[in-house]
C-alpha cells in the first residue's frame, strides 16, 4: 500500500502537531491539580490532544515552577539544588 503526496504531508503534519504537544507536557502541567500532562489520541476528532494524565477532565495547564520559584514560595528543593542556586547568586 503506497500513501499519497498528500497522505504523507497529513501524517507530517499531525506529527509535528503530536511533537509540539509533547513539548508543552514537558515543561507544564495541568492548571487544576498541578498533576503531569500526557498527549493522548481523539478519536472523534483524529488529533493528537494534550490532557491532564490524572484527570482527563481537567481543563487548561500552566508553567511548571522553577526550582527557584519553589525555594523562595517555601517548599524543599534538593540541597545540591539550592548550593547551585546561592553558587550562582540567584538565591
Amino acid at each position: 500500500m503506497t500513501l499519497t503526496d498528500e497522505e504523507i504531508m497529513a501524517q507530517r503534519a499531525l506529527d509535528q502537531i503530536w511533537e509540539g504537544l509533547d513539548l508543552i507536557a514537558q515543561d507544564c502541567c495541568c492548571a487544576v491539580c498541578e498533576g503531569l500532562l500526557v498527549v493522548r489520541w481523539n478519536s472523534k476528532a483524529s488529533i493528537p490532544e494534550l490532557v491532564c494524565g490524572t484527570d482527563n477532565t481537567h481543563e487548561g495547564y500552566i508553567k511548571e515552577k522553577s526550582y527557584t520559584q519553589l525555594y523562595k514560595a517555601g517548599y524543599a528543593i534538593p540541597l545540591e539544588v539550592i548550593n547551585n542556586l546561592q553558587r550562582k547568586g540567584v538565591i
